[in-house]
């Protein structure tokens, strides 16, 4: 089992990928770092859940589209995911 001090550097983590991937391009527009803390918890959450990479792609479509109102390509995400699992 993860102590929190590991949680907490791997949310960390997962948030600095996330907002560098800037999905709905709000970082660069000036918005707080957690502006997609929502999107990060439930990333975290799947990756723990070891969730298959489709039903990954189809939750953050949903987020994306539900919380930002955006739509992204799912090979933006399929590359993102990609990123995560190198990390």
């Amino acid at each position: 089992m993860k102590d929190k001090k590991q949680i907490k550097e791997e949310r960390k983590n997962l948030r600095t990928l996330v907002n560098k991937w800037d999905p709905a391009g709000l970082i660069q527009t000036g918005s707080p770092d957690d502006e997609y803390d929502c999107l990060s918890d439930k990333i975290y959450s799947m990756l723990n859940r070891n969730v298959s990479e489709e039903e990954m792609i189809q939750h953050i479509v949903q987020e994306l589209e539900d919380h930002f109102g955006c739509s992204i390509k799912p090979e933006s995400i399929m590359r993102f995911i990609q990123v995560l699992n190198k990390n």
